[in-house]
This record gives C-alpha cells, structure tokens and sequence, in this order.
C-alpha cells in the first residue's frame, strides 16, 4: 500500500471537516481562505473495516478534535477555537465520500452544530505528486447562545498536496 495515499485515506475525514465561511450566516457571500496544519488535528477515535471487494476499498467511522488556535478563523465575528467531528467515511485508495457531524467551539463559549456531507478525490499529477480535492456542503443545524436556532448552509472546496 503507498504510504502517501494511506496517508490521504486518514486525513480525508478532516479535509471535510472544514468550516463554513461566514456565508452561512447571511444573505451575502463571503470567502475565507485558511490553511489548516496536519499536525492541527488528531483521530481521538477511529476504526477501519477493509470491504474485501477491492484493493484499498475502506470503510470508517471516526471521531476527531481539529485545533484552530493557530487559524485566524471567525464565524460571526466570533474567532473559532475547536471542533469536534464524529462521522463516517467510504473510500477507496483516499477517494470517496464522508458524512460527518461537527461542534465547533467559540472563543466567547457559543456553540456551532452541523451536519456535513462530502466528496473527495485523491490523484497522482504528471510529476507523480499526490493531490487531494474535497467538496462539501455544510448544514448548520442550530447552536448555543448566539447561534441558537440558526440554519444556513455552506459549500466548500478545498485541496492540498503531498
């Protein structure tokens, strides 16, 4: 198995844990780029079933804490501290799609909830570098204090290389 795409295959769930931009909580659109550290976020909890159907063929349910103290990252005008992510992932090879729920804490206390759903494809580039491209669509299903009874939805695009 090539070390660099297992890699990918672990880090797809995170990929799609981005956050949503501050569209989500208005009538206007609005882009927020960030860069997000590997090293920033961690599986708490993870367990992988290999399907048998095929080579690289996994599925995953998962459990992880994404550190945003380093990301000058705000929602509302609220910078975020952490979230928390709980989902489940089919891919084969580090290409595929996760569902995943999200609780994104607030520096001020307030809470975020979301329910996201995405795709993601890793592929090697004509200099036989690795390249990963997600897609999500982020639900916000409600939250704490300020964010109590919100509903939007967010979509993302994000990529990296290896």
């Amino acid at each position: 198995m090539n070390p660099v795409l297992d890699r990918f295959t672990f880090l797809l769930p995170v990929g799609l844990a981005f956050l949503a931009s501050q569209e989500a909580f208005g009538q206007d659109e609005q882009m927020v780029a960030y860069s997000l550290r590997a090293s920033s976020s961690r599986f708490t909890q993870e367990q992988v079933i290999e399907v048998g159907d095929g080579p690289g063929h996994k599925l995953r349910i998962f459990e992880s804490h994404i550190d945003y103290q380093n990301v000058n990252l705000s929602v509302g005008g609220v910078r975020v501290k952490e979230s928390v992510t709980r989902g489940s992932s089919d891919s084969t090879n580090g290409t595929g799609t996760a569902n995943i729920y999200a609780v994104h804490l607030l520096e001020d206390g307030n809470k975020l909830f979301a329910e996201e759903s995405g795709v993601g494809q890793v592929s090697v580039t004509a200099d036989e570098a690795i390249a990963l491209k997600d897609e999500v669509v982020a639900t916000f299903t409600g939250g704490i204090g300020s964010f109590r009874g919100i509903s939007a939805t967010s979509r993302q695009r994000g990529a990296g290389a290896g």
